[in-house]
């Protein structure tokens, strides 16, 4: 359901995005197979990134033996699973350093950061890391709540959460003040369908969780 409803969803935007070409078209056809060739590029990148970004959830799967470490030094039942994004976001943290360091230092643009009239963009910046962070360890607190199977069940609410609550904010931001009806209905059916979706995964857990807290008795165990 979350999959037909990121469908929806895109088939949405790329209805947008093709009518709001159609009022900015040119005769300039080598333009347009640019722009088709880069769609493409992007589409495929943002396939990987959706591949490799579970790898964070793994982390979380498997390190059990830094939650109970967590625990040895007195953290709280909760808390102890604060200890496992050091790790895996250590990693991410080297990388997009060293890369966006690398494209700064060759496009020579660091002086950017001094150019008068950003002093709200650090801050902007620093916001943003806040709130990505605190989104990060609420996940992590709901997931260790959602019982047995939080830490997989609770990955998937986290991500239908975010598509779905993005849609909102765009539409609240004016992203399809400019859109036809078609667009913007489309648009409203894939955010109902990442809605149901939500609903069922909560269900879902719900039910793992009962069949968990009340296991079926066997004949034998029963003589």
């Amino acid at each position: 359901m979350i999959v037909l409803g990121v469908i929806v969803c895109a088939v949405a935007g790329v209805e947008r995005d093709r009518q709001a070409a159609q009022r900015l078209e040119t005769a300039d056809s080598q333009r347009s197979r640019r722009t088709r060739r880069r769609l493409v590029l992007g589409l495929c990148v943002a396939i990987a990134s959706g591949l490799f970004d579970p790898m964070l959830n793994f982390a979380f799967q498997f390190g059990g033996r830094i939650e109970s470490a967590a625990a040895a030094q007195g953290a709280a039942p909760l808390a102890c699973s604060d200890a496992l994004w050091v790790w895996p976001l250590l990693g991410s943290f080297v990388v997009n350093t060293a890369y966006c360091s690398f494209l700064l230092t060759r496009n020579r643009t660091w002086r950017r950061y001094r150019e008068p009239g950003t002093a709200s963009h650090w801050l902007q910046a620093g916001l943003m890391g806040v709130i990505w962070m605190s989104s990060i360890t609420l996940y992590g607190r709901g997931a260790s709540m959602m019982g047995n199977y939080g830490k997989s069940i609770g990955w998937a609410v986290f991500y239908c959460a975010i598509i779905l609550f993005s849609g909102l904010w765009g539409i609240v931001c004016g992203e399809w003040r400019a859109a036809a009806r078609r667009a913007f209905s489309t648009m409203l059916v894939g955010l109902a369908v990442l809605l149901a979706a939500f609903g069922v995964l909560g269900y879902g857990n719900y039910l793992f969780q009962l069949a968990d807290d009340n296991p079926p008795v066997t004949q034998g165990a029963t003589q």
